[in-house]
């Protein structure tokens, strides 16, 4: 769940025309859905924050969480 809100925090700093977040916790993605008290909920609410403060300065800009399996054939980019 940390890693989800490190890469919000980082792709809101960025201009970008879209943003996908892998991760390979399934856990981690429904937990960005809901804002209610449970583990990671802070992650969750740093996450979602980033991503609202991305689209704020950018309303065009399209994020995207995503489950992959063990993030096989993702190229990392920086």
């Amino acid at each position: 769940m940390r890693a989800l809100a490190v890469a919000a925090e980082r792709a809101k700093r960025r201009k970008l025309g879209k943003v996908r977040i892998f991760t390979d916790v399934q856990a981690a993605v429904t937990r960005m859905t809901h804002d209610e008290p449970a583990p990671g909920q802070i992650y969750a609410l740093q996450a979602r924050k980033a991503i609202a403060a991305l689209h704020e300065r950018e309303p065009s800009v399209e994020t995207e969480t995503r489950w992959y399996p063990a993030q096989k054939g993702i190229p990392e980019t920086r």
